[in-house]
Formats: C-alpha cells, structure tokens, sequence
C-alpha cells in the first residue's frame, strides 16, 4: 500500500493519446469528478492508497465500461445499461429515468452545486 496521499488521472482521446494528466493531492483535493461526454467511455480505476481522495464517475450517454481496481471510495452514475466492475469500496447509482449527461452548469445528480 502507498504511503503518499495523492491520485493521478490520465485520460486519452481513443485510448492511445493522453488529452490530460495530473496528480490531485489529498491536502488541495477534496473530490475528483470524472464525466462521460460522447458515449463508449472507459473508467479504469486502479492503486492501493492509505488515504484516498473520492472520486464520482457521471458515465454521460451511451454505454460505458467502468472498471475500478482499487480501494478509493468510488461512486458511480449513470444508467444500468453499462459493463462495470466493482472494487472493494464501489458505489453504484444507477438509473433509468435520470438524465446522465454532462452539462456545464451542473454537478452530478443527488449533489448541490458549490455555491
């Protein structure tokens, strides 16, 4: 298990080109917010940490695939027409008649906007 208390995401435009990468440290970040903006999008959640930062997947339209290896507390919406793989610590939010697309001026659902 890592001792440091950070997260680092990448993401990629067709799988092979990285669009963007950081690393969130548990002391600046209190939550990562992941969207799914065009359909067919892959999760993949991975690393053992002490301390973990939280981190919500909104799956967007389309079905996604969403696989978390890791024992961060992740929270999942979207609609149940998805492949996922749940870890140890894995929340789902599923359903049907919520609409799960990204939209600038709002957060996830079941959560207030910062204000």
């Amino acid at each position: 298990m890592q001792s440091f208390r950070k997260k680092f995401i990448k993401t990629f435009i067709n799988r092979t080109k990285p669009l963007y990468s950081r690393t969130f440290l548990t002391s600046e970040t209190k939550e990562i917010n992941l969207y799914g903006l065009s359909g067919n999008d892959v999760y993949n959640v991975s690393g053992k940490v002490k301390k973990s930062i939280p981190i919500y997947i909104i799956g967007g339209d389309e079905k996604d695939s969403i696989t978390d290896n890791s024992n961060s507390k992740v929270v999942v919406y979207d609609d149940t027409n998805n492949t996922i793989i749940k870890g140890e610590h894995t929340k789902l939010k599923l359903s049907d008649t919520i609409d799960h697309t990204f939209n600038y001026n709002t957060r996830h659902p079941s959560r207030p906007k910062n204000k």
